[in-house]
């Protein structure tokens, strides 16, 4: 079909298309409406082909689009995943590195002035008998306070945590204790002594 239009649209030729008008039995205007219509088919058909290219292409660039971005998603998903793997590690590692002790500043911070007068009351109800309200003006048992808060003030200071502050005063008053009892004994041998008549 497209050799019959090529000879019909070549000039060269003029007896070939006097025969193919008297094939076709049209006239001159005849073939040439017929020639131009058959023109307009073809830009047409052209026109579509390319019209269905780009729009082919659109639909390739979409598509390479949409992919890209579905990567990028991906890699992103791949990226959150991966820094939260990390932070769990970092977390588990802290948790299994050992707590460092609590430096002099931290525990002291922390201990409670009550607990510090319930440990000179225990000092010094460990040094003697429970004074009485009357005998608390008493010189004797004054000085008992100022050392058994002198004893808890050097506790305090050279102690190393909590524990070891707890540690140290009991040992602190139980030293004490024994070395009451120990002053006592002798006392009380004595004062039996004196109590017994003379024989």
């Amino acid at each position: 079909m497209r050799a019959f239009v090529q000879v019909l649209q070549s000039p060269d030729i003029p007896e070939r298309k006097e025969k193919l008008a008297a094939m076709l039995k049209v006239s001159d205007n005849g073939l040439m409406t017929w020639v131009i219509r058959l023109r307009d088919r073809q830009l047409q058909e052209a026109r579509q082909q390319q019209e269905q290219q780009q729009l082919q292409q659109y639909n390739e660039q979409q598509r390479a689009q949409r992919q890209l971005l579905l990567l990028q998603q991906q890699q992103a998903r791949q990226r959150a995943r991966q820094q939260q793997e990390a932070a769990q590690q970092r977390k588990k590692q802290v948790r299994q590195q050992p707590q460092p002790a609590l430096v002099d500043e931290d525990w002291h911070h922390h201990l409670a002035l009550k607990l510090r007068d319930y440990s000179i009351q225990k000092l010094i109800s460990d040094m003697g008998p429970t004074p009485d309200l009357h005998t608390l003006n008493d010189r004797g048992i004054t000085s008992l306070a100022d050392y058994a808060r002198q004893i808890e003030a050097d506790t305090y200071e050279t102690a190393d945590s909590r524990e070891d502050y707890y540690r140290r005063i009991a040992q602190k008053a139980y030293d004490v204790r024994k070395e009451f009892d120990d002053k006592s004994q002798p006392r009380a041998k004595r004062m039996k002594r004196d109590e017994q008549p003379p024989s």
